[in-house]
């Protein structure tokens, strides 16, 4: 795992008030560890990578996989919860 001890700590006040998922908050490979742990879809983990990896917008995300952006939307609702449960997760345990 290669979030440390210290940027559990680190983390874990950042999100006093409230998780969040955000390329602020957390590094690229901490938001990647965050996204393999959560149990997704193949195409909810497409999307996820899309989303908060690769930075692109519901427009995008849809033109590429060949939904349509209410679907895309509709996923993305689904998935914000797990993957802050996820990091919950890791930064508490």
């Amino acid at each position: 795992m290669c979030v440390t001890e210290n940027r559990k700590r680190s983390l874990a006040d950042e999100m006093d008030g409230g998780a969040t998922l955000n390329k602020d908050f957390l590094t690229i490979s901490e938001l990647k560890e965050v996204i393999s742990e959560t149990a997704l879809t193949d195409v909810d983990r497409t999307i996820t990578i899309m989303r908060y990896v690769e930075s692109k917008n519901v427009q995008e995300i849809a033109s590429e996989i060949g939904y349509d952006e209410r679907t895309v939307r509709r996923k993305l609702c689904i998935i914000g919860p797990k993957l802050c449960e996820t990091l919950l997760r890791i930064v508490y345990s």
